[in-house]
């Protein structure tokens, strides 16, 4: 069923706005376990309706939720959430 409403969401969305294609971006956690499984379960889904990328212009957006620090010397580190690879 969710993979339908999703279809139809854009589909109305391409129609409501005029549009040939939505813009759809996805910011996401690189390495978050929910992002991964959103990515892999419900908009696989979605991606997954014949016309889906025809009616889409798809960017992704991988990130790492990071926190920065200034050290001595005027330097920087960084600490990511999930760990050194996410940075």
């Amino acid at each position: 069923h969710l993979k339908m409403i999703s279809f139809l969401a854009l589909f109305l969305a391409a129609v409501a706005y005029g549009q040939e294609k939505v813009k759809l971006e996805l910011y996401f956690e690189a390495l978050c376990p929910y992002c991964t499984a959103y990515i892999q379960g419900a908009f696989t889904n979605a991606y997954g309706c014949s016309e889906f990328t025809d009616m889409t212009n798809i960017t992704f957006y991988p990130y790492g939720n990071a926190q920065e620090r200034e050290e001595t010397g005027g330097e920087y580190s960084f600490t990511c959430q999930h760990g050194q690879n996410e940075c």
